[in-house]
Parts: C-alpha cells; sequence; structure tokens
C-alpha cells in the first residue's frame, strides 16, 4: 500500500494587490493573489500530477489559469505557484478562512487553512473611459473604464460621418472599477438593427453623468 504525505508551507508572494499582515493575507476585492506553495515529501513514495484541486474552493475566490502539475520525488520538495483572484463582492473586513486543497494523480488529497482578510476597493479618484480592446477587432471588443461616483452611464457607436450607429443604456452603476470583461461595456459589432457592421474606422462616446469622452475603434472583417 502507498504511503503518502506532504507537508504543506504556504508562502504568500511580496506584491502590492496581497500582503502578509498579523491575521494572514490580506488581499483587495478583485485583486489577484499568488500563492506559492512549499510542498515536501515525507511520505516513503513519489508524488506525480500534484495539482490545486478547487471543489471546495468559497464562491468569493476565482482560479486564474491551471497550475501546472508538479512531481514530488521521495523526500524531495517542490513548488507550486497558484494564482486567484478575490471578487469584486468578496466579503470586506472578516477574516475567511482558504481550505487550500492538493490532488495527486492517485486521487490523495492535502489540505491546508490560511486567513484572509478582504479589503474593500477604493473609489477611483476620477471617472474615466479608456481604449476598447482588443482593437483592431472582429466581431467583438470590451470597452473599460472607471467611475468616480455613481452615475447613469451610456455607449454610443457613430461612424466617420457621425451617424449613429449603436447605443447602449448600461444603466444607474456604482463608482468603482469597469475594466474587466465581466464589467466593462461590450459591443458585438452589430447596429441597431442587429446587422454586422462593415469594415473600417468608428468612434464610441461613453457618458457617465457629466463625464463624456470619444475614442476611436478599428473594426477588421
Amino acid at each position: 500500500m502507498r504511503a503518502q504525505s506532504i507537508l504543506l508551507a504556504l508562502l504568500v508572494a511580496a506584491a502590492s494587490t496581497a500582503a502578509r499582515s498579523a491575521l494572514g493575507v490580506e488581499v483587495t476585492q478583485g485583486e489577484m493573489l499568488l500563492l506559492n506553495v512549499t510542498l515536501n515529501n515525507t511520505g516513503d513514495v513519489p508524488l506525480t500530477d500534484v495539482q490545486p484541486l478547487w471543489d471546495e474552493s468559497p464562491e468569493w475566490v476565482e482560479p486564474i489559469g491551471i497550475a501546472d502539475p508538479v512531481a514530488v520525488a521521495k523526500g524531495g520538495s517542490a513548488r507550486l505557484p497558484i494564482r486567484l483572484r478575490v471578487a469584486r463582492n468578496g466579503p470586506i473586513g472578516e477574516d475567511m478562512t482558504l481550505r487550500l486543497g492538493l490532488v495527486d494523480d492517485a486521487g490523495s488529497r492535502w489540505f491546508r487553512d490560511t486567513t484572509i482578510t478582504v479589503l474593500p476597493r477604493p473609489v477611483p479618484t476620477q471617472t474615466r473611459a479608456f481604449p476598447n480592446y482588443p482593437n483592431p477587432f472582429n466581431p467583438e471588443t470590451w470597452i473599460p473604464y472607471e467611475l468616480h461616483e455613481a452615475s447613469d452611464v451610456s455607449l454610443w457607436i457613430y461612424d466617420l460621418g457621425g451617424q449613429t450607429v449603436r447605443k447602449l443604456d448600461l444603466g444607474y452603476q456604482e463608482a468603482g472599477w469597469y475594466t474587466s470583461r465581466s464589467q466593462a461595456a461590450y459591443w458585438d459589432g452589430r447596429n441597431d438593427l442587429g446587422e454586422q457592421v462593415g469594415s473600417g474606422l468608428y468612434v464610441y462616446r461613453l457618458r457617465a453623468g457629466k463625464y463624456s469622452a470619444m475614442r476611436k475603434l478599428v473594426v477588421a472583417r
């Protein structure tokens, strides 16, 4: 029978988005956390394909990418970097326990608990619209922005003749960052009739309260 065991040492990488505190790890809502896990194999057989186990992670934790599995020789050690993101609605101020799990190709599992304190994301110092991404694009693009204060937000797409191609009412939104694909304004490259627009240069205008900004975007069919 295989005898397997691992001693886990959890190290937090020095980064602006994560810091060690007396209580554990502090991370801001919506930011990435890099956990460097050191695996020390104290069993009597080598371990192969050791990788993160996410089925016990809380809803407010989102894995970023998939860590490459690692092998740990008998009596040896290895380091496994794990990247995750704390959701924008992650619980603020409470000391939450994150149970980090590992599993190998034989189905053996190991767990390590660490305390995470979620900090509120600060309000942007100004309202700004940013260049869309990707650009040029086909068929869809995202337009990121940030709001200094809560506002009604809308987006217009114009052709070079100044004619309105598409208007999107994004609704009333709280102050904050709207830069990720799940939060940014989205245009599918279609006009108000649902037809795909042709290749060429277009202009978008983002309005948020008294703020208005215009930028160019390129459709490449």
